[in-house]
């Protein structure tokens, strides 16, 4: 009765160890065995974007991912270029100088055929950069307030009229229109308010930014034949009480540059003032125009 058992319990164990897949490999009849598989890992995937040794390429898959990920960020040591484990650039508030030459003219209308041409001249100044934080939107925009102090030459050709001393049957008097040659030399402080919105480009940032720019005339002389007429001022000499040019002005300046993560920056920026600068009403409309390269280094 033992040995009875004994064989059932035997066979039911055998049943439940092959019914698990961990039975003993068996003999069919035509001489062929049963091979349990066992399900093979598929290979990892490298990122093809880097070159790997193939020493390195064959090294097992944690390794060698690890390798990958260590290659890219030596690299580019500011973002990952793998997508999944890109890594936010932490970008801090910078200060810095620019200075640079500008390349200055008048928008005029209604002054009888008068012409503004090119002039050179100077700006430099101080800015700071403020990132918007450390959130997604602080990787690509930042706040860059300026103080910049420029010096503009600007010649002109203007049409004047020069009265002969009569007058006509309604009583205005008569004389001739004449051109002559002038120059402009004025000094402004300026403080743009730049929007900036930059993104990684190799070794720095590539940037576009937009500013409102309010104007501060400080000094301002006009040339005519070697004579000089202060022109921010009212001028005793003249016997002009109000000065011929507004002091203040109104611009827009956008620009195009880039930050070199060493410090460099190089920009190029255009000023395009909305203010009438005539003081007297009637004489026409002249207008600031400014084309300025600028050159900087940012701490």
């Amino acid at each position: 009765m033992r040995k009875i058992v004994l064989a059932v319990l035997l066979v039911n164990a055998s049943a439940l160890l092959y019914s698990q897949g961990e039975a003993p490999s068996q003999e069919l009849e035509a001489g062929e065995r049963v091979v349990t598989e066992v399900p093979v890992a598929p290979e990892s995937k490298v990122d093809d974007s880097t070159v790997l040794s193939e020493e390195e390429k064959n090294l097992p898959d944690s390794l060698r991912q690890a390798k990958e990920f260590q290659l890219m960020r030596s690299l580019n040591p500011k973002d990952s270029l793998l997508e999944d484990k890109k890594v936010p650039e932490k970008r801090f508030i910078t200060i810095g100088f620019t200075v640079g030459p500008t390349f200055s003219t008048y928008g005029l209308a209604g002054m009888n055929g008068s012409t503004a041409g090119w002039g050179p001249g100077v700006q430099l100044g101080i800015n700071c950069d403020l990132p918007f934080g450390q959130k997604p939107v602080g990787q690509y925009f930042s706040i860059q307030p300026e103080l910049l102090f420029s010096y503009r030459h600007v010649p002109m050709e203007l049409v004047g009229f020069f009265p002969d001393g009569g007058h006509d049957l309604e009583g205005e008097p008569t004389g001739s229109y004449e051109k002559y040659d002038a120059t402009d030399d004025v000094i402004y402080m300026n403080v743009p308010i730049n929007v900036k919105a930059s993104a990684r480009y190799k070794k720095g940032r590539a940037f576009v930014s937009l500013a409102p720019m309010i104007s501060l005339g400080l000094y301002g002389n006009r040339t005519v034949d070697g004579l000089s007429t202060l022109l921010f001022q009212s001028d005793a000499d003249e016997q002009r009480e109000e000065p011929m040019y507004n002091n203040f002005d109104f611009s827009f300046y956008p620009r195009l540059g880039y930050d070199s993560d060493k410090g460099l920056s190089v920009s190029v920026g255009f000023q395009m003032g909305f203010i009438n600068m005539q003081k007297a009403s009637g004489e026409g409309v002249i207008k600031n125009r400014s084309l300025s390269l600028n050159v900087g280094y940012n701490f």
